[in-house]
């Protein structure tokens, strides 16, 4: 889990009634720490690449051995789908500072906010 994410897992309790938007890179891009990709290669879909070759030690994981993972759990869903059998849930774990626990969707919340809605 991105940085960002993990940050707002864990402070959700803290954190004002919001939308909370994860921006990524965004601000990176704006103020020019972050080397844009060259227009060609986002052409061709290979800005991905562009970003390995410039992180590759942040990066590899993420473009290299998850998809592949998820691959797996997405093919597994879709012949659950077809078979007719209800989708095979993955539980994830979730930490104890989660706004959201495995066994409630609003524990950690406040009423009011667990009703709230973009």
């Amino acid at each position: 889990m991105p940085i960002q994410e993990r940050w707002i897992v864990d402070h959700f309790d803290r954190l004002p009634t919001a939308a909370i938007f994860p921006v990524g890179g965004a601000f990176d891009y704006e103020a020019g720490v972050q080397v844009e990709c060259p227009r060609i290669l986002g052409q061709l879909g290979l800005e991905w690449l562009f970003r390995l070759c410039l992180d590759p030690k942040r990066l590899f994981f993420r473009y290299c051995v998850e998809p592949h993972y998820l691959f797996w759990l997405a093919l597994r869903d879709v012949a659950h789908r077809l078979s007719g059998k209800s989708p095979v849930s993955v539980n994830f774990p979730v930490s104890a500072n989660s706004p959201v626990s495995a066994k409630s969707p609003t524990s950690g919340r406040s009423q009011s906010r667990a009703g709230s809605s973009l």
